[in-house]
């Protein structure tokens, strides 16, 4: 049967008019379906589809599109929907908790509803804008399926009309060079699913040509107008910047800056160091047209900002990203909570290309850079066998699936390559878990040993998908193939190839924490060059952005990774926010990837030698055989900073004019796709007639308050140096060309410049611009004519002030706060100039309007210089006729010089905010809070050391839109009490909330931390227990590698086998590469009665035993004993029977429980007439057990009994508690 459903959904109120419109269509093939069987039911596919929704969901395909709109805002969608049913009748499975770490969950099957699901065929899941392009993303369902009958239904056309409204403000760069405006478009091209609708929506860029002069670039901090255009930021530390500034993009084509966390924190006011990093990208994006930003460190120095987003089990988590220094509209708080980038109102489609390096020193950083140099080929060094590194990629899929009994590893990688088919030059090598019976295509089996071997044969990419975790990777771990530990990627010794790894698995990638991917990249000797992957726990559906990786470099023809990561992060937008915030890239975003086998270029320079008297040079780029390689980047530059990039026509040539200084070199760089990167050093030698050249020298205040700082109004001497690198004199007339930003004087003068000699000038002197209202750098171009002429621009940066409100406070006479009829009072205006330069003084106006009256209308303003605050009081009247809401008034700000600032306002008070909540750290305090007033806009924080002391502004400017304060670094066990007032849009601020109370956390004993090293990590509770009777605890704590730690309070290990490392006090029977191992917590008694304790624990791996040994860490006789399953649960000792011997309790993993006496013996063995009594007792309940057992007399007959909580029930799907007497009696 054949059905027509049209669906209409408005966003916003139906009386809006839309103002455009934009349709869309696509079709779904009922050939394109695919069912996967499984032992829960079907899986319905779809070609280019992702099983998407929450667990327990059906598990049906969704389409993630993203289409180009107008740059208007969203107002509604409406969709028809052409449908077809199945025939037959469908049981499908639902969306299981299945996590590539080390678990897999069961889940009772969906209680669906007998309505359709989803929903709905069309969703919106995202609009916002990709460097200034509106794009809107859309989820299809192409299948619904009614769970009552059975059926399924193909929606096999949908028709979209997307309405739009009002134009909306765009983002945009200043400016962009050729290199950010081709990366920007050729991204856009390959994202959005109607690229035909480019030309119409897409917003045209001011892009800065390349000028093919060899000349000095402008450079400002922070940026400011007039600024040569920049490509790529580096973001580092001052200790970490002399490594991380070799990644110096001129080298591959691109012009980069290097700024470091300390500089923003000095230039920028926010939150935290955080929002100034974001504050300092947005500026860098809209004056330089910044594209990429690459951060050097480890998130400890240069932070990441926790998104908040909700996981595939609808957990709201926080996770770490660096998205939030790329997606640059708007605040990534757009509800104004304390949380960031969880509304679909945040942006989410990122700016800028995004990749970060995350190196705790100078060493692992220098290990980087030598990593990325190797595999870039950097000076056409080509290791052998680098064809096959290069051209070979390894596909690493496994099983999933407890008891491994799924193909999913090799179906995804086999189908993803079969859709989307590689580059023709490139192969690959299969290592699968079951491969004989998962794949047709030639594959060995994926476990510790295959996989190995072939990261030291050398593959350019590796992706894989495996159960895995923060220290672990897993090569097959459910077949038994075990994996990779931190230690092992430690040494590593695939040196000079080093991959790509992009895995689809969870917490690799939390480089939050230390994790794989930092031992994957920091390895001495081998490793790799970057790491994609996810930084917190990831699920099966969300597999779709390793595939979209391959797709970017397969279909797109994307070859550097930031470029296909942008492909990456926009797919993951439209589909999951929450997948959109774990995926990271680990590594330089600029890296390109080879696609073809390397080809070495061959330069020449014409002339090959240079003098400063010649004007033009031309490069010649060919490959060995002497064919002309076209769109090669060629980089020209010298050591004194002039600089000049291109790319060659299809002659493989490209020239360049000389504006050379004194420079003796000419450093040359060719690159590109599938180019090795190689140099060429031109020398420049002495010109045999004259050869001026104009260098600046510091500018001095004639006039003002001589900061160094030029400002408003200020008369310059602009001095600077005229010199000869020639060997004839020069006479020449020096001038400086008119400007519309300054006036200057002498006119002109006439110079004589020996030779090899130059001439100081210090006699122009510029009087700057009083009119400018913003800060700029401005151009001065200097002149000489003569027998030799020739000309330069030399630089000087204006600074202006820019004065802003920081609160307007509203004290009544009758001292209720509140604006009411005939009020008296006292309007105080507090502002700060947050220009760097001085506000020059001048009146501030108060414009009353129709509902105030003001005493005093006009105040002086003397000098305000940067950063400084100020405050005016105006002594007002409301009218009689005020009957509530805002009363507006404006405030004119004129300065000395006649330019006059207007402040609109409405007095409006708003409440304070309700529920203040506090986080803790060792030096640190955050202050969270909720607000109680829709008219509350910003807010201050105040902190005093006591409950009614003098309360102190803690923030530099208001608050705005975000409901969280990080006060930070603080003394350890220091306290404060904290207020929060609101802030009206126009900054009228409200009366102070009620304080709460907030301290440091404590600070860790002596010797503490411990770091026991090697990818181990615990996932256990502490157990603690006086061993060698000195009446202090010592502390122990079992291992996911199986390992048992001991330790006194001093932090000494109780038993220290070697003093260079952290040894165990014991260790169990495990797998080698195992990484289940222990994660219940253990207990400490006299279990023997011989007068000394002894340590139990239970193991999770494949022994499944329960523990006991002595304080010499030898077996207690009797132990170990053995399970049938894997233990979760902690351990419970109690003497249950009361006969004065203590008993061991545990329940497992697969609902099993059991009690064993001291010796190791099964406690129902002493009761075998008894058919309750747990031996073991198996509970009759599904799932995972959790619960710990416990013991206590619950119904007072003087015996004890034994509680345990199960998990649920399979018929009712509800938990029950069970309880036991000490006979196993229910």
């Amino acid at each position: 049967m054949r059905l027509i459903i049209t669906v209409a959904v408005i966003l916003l109120l139906a009386c809006y008019l839309y103002a455009s419109e934009m349709k869309y269509s696509i079709e779904f093939s009922p050939d394109d379906i695919s069912f996967n069987y499984t032992e829960s039911g079907i899986a319905v596919g779809m070609k280019d589809c992702q099983i998407s929704g929450e667990v327990g969901a059906p598990s049906l395909p969704a389409r993630s599109i993203n289409l180009i709109a107008p740059p208007q805002s969203l107002l509604g969608i409406e969709y028809t929907v052409l449908s077809d049913t199945l025939a037959g009748s469908f049981d499908v499975a639902p969306i299981g908790d299945l996590r590539p770490d080390m678990s897999v969950w069961e889940l009772p099957k969906a209680m669906y509803k007998n309505d359709f699901y989803p929903d709905t065929v069309v969703r919106i899941v995202g609009s916002g804008y990709l460097s200034g392009n509106h794009i809107v993303s859309l989820v299809l369902y192409p299948i619904s399926y009614l769970p009552g009958t059975g059926r399924l239904i193909l929606n096999s056309k949908i028709d979209i009309t997307l309405h739009f409204g009002q134009e909306e403000q765009v983002f945009i760069p200043d400016v962009m060079t050729p290199f950010s405006a081709h990366l920007r478009e050729k991204l856009l091209r390959s994202l959005v699913d109607n690229p035909e609708e480019i030309p119409r929506f897409s917003i045209p860029y001011d892009i800065r040509e390349y000028t093919r002069v060899i000349s000095g670039r402008q450079e400002s901090f922070p940026p400011t107008p007039g600024d040569d255009p920049v490509d790529l930021v580096i973001l580092t530390t001052d200790s970490l910047a002399p490594v991380f500034s070799q990644f110096d993009g001129l080298r591959y084509g691109v012009f980069s800056r290097t700024i470091t966390v300390e500089e923003i924190d000095e230039n920028y006011f926010g939150l935290d160091l955080p929002e100034k990093i974001r504050r300092f990208m947005q500026d860098a994006y809209r004056v330089w047209g910044v594209s990429c930003l690459f951060i050097g460190g480890d998130p400890l120095f240069v932070p990441m900002r926790y998104g908040y987003a909700r996981d595939a089990v609808s957990s709201y988590v926080d996770v770490p990203t660096d998205l939030y220094y790329a997606c640059l509209d708007g605040n990534w708080n757009s509800n104004a909570d304390y949380h960031f980038g969880e509304s679909l109102d945040d942006d989410s489609y990122p700016e800028l290309s995004v990749g970060r390096v995350s190196a705790k020193d100078i060493t692992e950083a220098a290990v980087y850079l030598a990593k990325y140099r190797t595999f870039s080929l950097e000076g056409g060094v080509f290791p052998d066998s680098s064809e096959h590194f290069y051209t070979d990629w390894l596909l690493a899929g496994a099983s999933l699936s407890n008891g491994c009994t799924d193909c999913i590893g090799a179906y995804f990688l086999d189908s993803m390559v079969i859709t989307s088919p590689p580059p023709e030059d490139i192969r690959f090598t299969r290592l699968y878990s079951r491969p004989e019976e998962c794949t047709s295509s030639e594959a060995d089996e994926l476990n510790y040993l295959n996989f190995d071997r072939e990261l030291n044969t050398g593959h350019e990419i590796v992706f894989h998908i495996g159960h895995s975790s923060q220290y672990f990777i897993g090569t097959g771990f459910k077949c038994g193939g075990g994996g990779f530990f931190s230690s092992d990627f430690d040494t590593l010794t695939n040196s000079p190839f080093y991959p790509v790894l992009v895995s689809f698995s969870c917490t690799v990638n939390a480089v939050d924490f230390d994790c794989i991917s930092e031992h994957w990249l920091f390895a001495p000797a081998g490793g790799g060059v970057a790491f994609i992957g996810n930084t917190r726990t990831a699920w099966t559906h969300h597999k779709g952005t390793l595939e979209r990786f391959y797709r970017m470099i397969a279909r797109n023809r994307m070859s550097c990774l930031g470029d296909i990561m942008g492909g990456v992060y926009v797919y993951a937008a439209g589909f999951d926010r929450y997948l959109l915030f774990i995926t990271h890239l680990e590594g330089y975003p600029l890296l390109r990837l080879f696609t073809a086998p390397p080809i070495l270029p061959v330069v020449e320079v014409e002339p090959d030698t240079l003098s400063l008297s010649d004007t033009l040079v031309t490069i010649s780029v060919s490959d060995t055989a002497g064919s002309p390689i076209d769109s090669a980047t060629v980089s020209c530059f010298t050591p004194d900073g002039r600089s000049a990039i291109g790319f060659t026509d299809e002659t493989g040539r490209i020239s360049f004019l000389f504006s050379f200084g004194r420079s003796e070199t000419l450093f040359v760089w060719v690159t590109g796709d599938n180019i090795a990167p190689v140099a060429e050093t031109v020398f420049v030698s002495p010109p045999s007639a004259a050869h001026l050249v104009i260098y600046p020298d510091t500018p001095v205040e004639l006039t003002g308050d001589i900061d160094s700082v030029y400002e408003l109004g200020e008369n310059i001497l602009f001095p600077f140096w005229v010199e000869n690198a020639g060997s004839e004199a020069a006479a020449v007339t020096v001038s400086i060309a008119s400007s519309p930003y300054f006036t200057h004087t002498p006119d002109d003068t006439s110079i004589v410049v020996p030779a090899m000699d130059s001439v100081y000038l210090d006699i122009f002197s510029l009087l700057l611009s009083d009119t400018l209202r913003e800060s700029r750098v401005l151009p001065v171009l200097v002149e000489l004519a003569g027998e030799h002429t020739t000309r330069d621009t030399l630089y000087l940066r204006l600074d202006t002030p820019d004065m802003q409100p920081l609160r307007i406070l509203w004290d009544d006479t009758d001292g209720d706060g509140m604006v009411e009829p005939l009020d008296e009072a006292q309007l105080t205006t507090e502002m700060k100039n947050l220009g760097v330069g001085d506000f020059p003084g001048g009146h501030l106006i108060f414009l009353p309007g129709s509902l105030l009256t003001v005493d005093n209308d006009s105040v002086p303003v003397d000098e305000v210089s940067h950063l400084e605050e100020v405050s005016f009081d105006f002594d007002v009247s409301v009218s009689a006729s005020y009957d509530g809401g805002g009363v507006p008034f404006s405030l004119s700000l004129v300065d000395s010089f006649g330019n006059e600032k207007l402040f609109d306002y409405l007095l409006v008070i708003p409440l304070p905010p309700e529920t203040l909540l506090m986080q803790n750290g060792v030096d640190w305090i955050k202050i969270n809070w909720s607000a109680s007033d829709s008219n509350a806009y910003a807010f201050n924080i105040y902190r005093s050391e006591e409950l009614d002391g003098e309360y102190v502004r803690m923030n530099d400017y208001p608050i705005v839109r975000t409901s969280t304060f990080l006060d930070s670094p603080l003394e350890r066990g220091s306290g404060f009490f904290y207020r929060v007032s609101s802030l009206s849009r126009d900054f009228v601020e409200g009366a102070p909330s009620d304080a709460i109370f907030a301290w440091t956390s404590l600070a860790t004993y002596p010797s503490w931390p411990i770091s026991i090293g090697g990818g181990d990590k615990f996932a256990t509770t502490p157990f603690f227990g006086d061993i060698d009777g000195d009446g202090i605890d010592e502390l122990f704590a079992g291992s996911i590698k199986g390992l048992v730690y001991g330790f006194h309070l001093s932090g000494e290990e109780i038993i220290d086998r070697n003093p260079a490392t952290v040894d165990p006090f014991a260790e169990i029977a495990i797998e080698t590469l195992a990484t289940e191992g222990i994660w219940s917590s253990g207990v400490v008694e006299d279990f023997d009665e011989d007068g000394e304790s002894e340590i139990t624990i239970a193991s999770r791996d494949i022994d499944w035993n329960v523990y006991m040994w002595e304080t010499d860490g030898t077996d207690t006789p009797g132990w170990p004993s053995h399970m049938a399953g894997p233990a979760l649960t902690n351990i419970v000792a109690s003497d249950i029977d009361d006969d004065g011997h203590i008993e061991i309790i545990v329940a497992n993993e697969y609902r099993r429980f059991y009690i064993w006496r001291r010796n190791g013996e099964l406690y129902s063995e002493l009761f075998p007439e008894s058919p309750g009594m747990f031996a073991y007792t198996y509970l009759d309940n599904r799932g995972v057990n959790y619960g710990t057992p416990a013991v206590a007399d619950i119904n007072g007959d003087g015996v004890k009994d034994v509680i345990f909580p199960g998990s649920r029930n399979d018929s009712t799907n509800i938990g029950h508690i069970y309880c036991w007497d000490a006979e196993g009696n229910e």
